[in-house]
C-alpha cells in the first residue's frame, strides 16, 4: 500500500471528506490531494499529525524513501470502527 493509498483507505474508513480531514489535521486541500493521488510524498510529521487526527497509531517502516507506514500488530480499530482484513 502506497503513502496515498493509506491515507485515502483511513479517510475513507472514517467517513470523512478530504475537507474534513484538511480542518481536522492543520492541512491544506491541495496538499491532501496530492498525497493521496502519491504526486508528493508528506514528511513524516504531517504524515504522523493526518494519521493521529482519524486516530490512527502505528509505526513507520525504517526503509529509506519512505516505506510505507506499518501498522503496529496491536492496533485493532480505528475510532472504535473494526479494521477490514
Amino acid at each position: 500500500m502506497t503513502w496515498g493509498e493509506t491515507i485515502k483507505y483511513f479517510r475513507k474508513h472514517n467517513g470523512w471528506s478530504r475537507r474534513e480531514l484538511c480542518e481536522a489535521a492543520g492541512v491544506s486541500h491541495t496538499a491532501l490531494v496530492s498525497w493521496e493521488n502519491d504526486e508528493h510524498l508528506p514528511d513524516i510529521q504531517k504524515f504522523s499529525v493526518l494519521m493521529a487526527a482519524m486516530g490512527v497509531q502505528g509505526t513507520i517502516g525504517a526503509a529509506s524513501n519512505y516505506a510505507p507506514f506499518r501498522f503496529n500488530k496491536t492496533i485493532r480499530t480505528i475510532n472504535q470502527k473494526p479494521l477490514e482484513k
